[in-house]
C-alpha cells in the first residue's frame, strides 16, 4: 500500500477554484495553482494515524450484482494538511 501511495502523491498539482452554477451547469473559475513536490511518506502516515486523512473504498455492486470497483480515494479534511506533506510547494 505504501507504494501505491508513493505513485498518487509523487507530485500533485493541486488548483483552486470559484464556482458558479448557471442553469443547472457548474462553470469554474481557477484562480490560484500549487505544485506540490517531493512528497514525504511519514508525514502523510502519520497524519493518516492521527486521522487527519482517511481512506474511502470505492466499490459498489450494480443491478446486475457484479462488484466494482473505483479505487481507493484518500479524504483529506484540510488542504493545509496535505501541503504539509511535500518539500517543495
Amino acid at each position: 500500500m505504501l507504494d501505491d501511495i508513493k505513485l498518487k502523491f509523487v507530485n500533485v498539482l493541486l488548483f483552486f477554484a470559484d464556482i458558479k452554477r448557471k442553469n443547472g451547469i457548474e462553470y469554474f473559475r481557477y484562480n490560484q495553482a500549487i505544485y506540490l513536490q517531493k512528497f514525504e511518506q511519514n508525514k502523510f502516515l502519520n497524519l493518516f494515524k492521527n486521522k487527519k486523512i482517511g481512506i474511502d473504498l470505492r466499490m459498489y455492486l450494480n443491478s446486475n450484482g457484479i462488484s466494482g470497483n473505483r479505487g481507493t480515494a484518500f479524504r483529506i479534511h484540510s488542504i493545509s494538511e496535505l501541503i504539509f506533506c511535500y518539500k517543495k510547494i
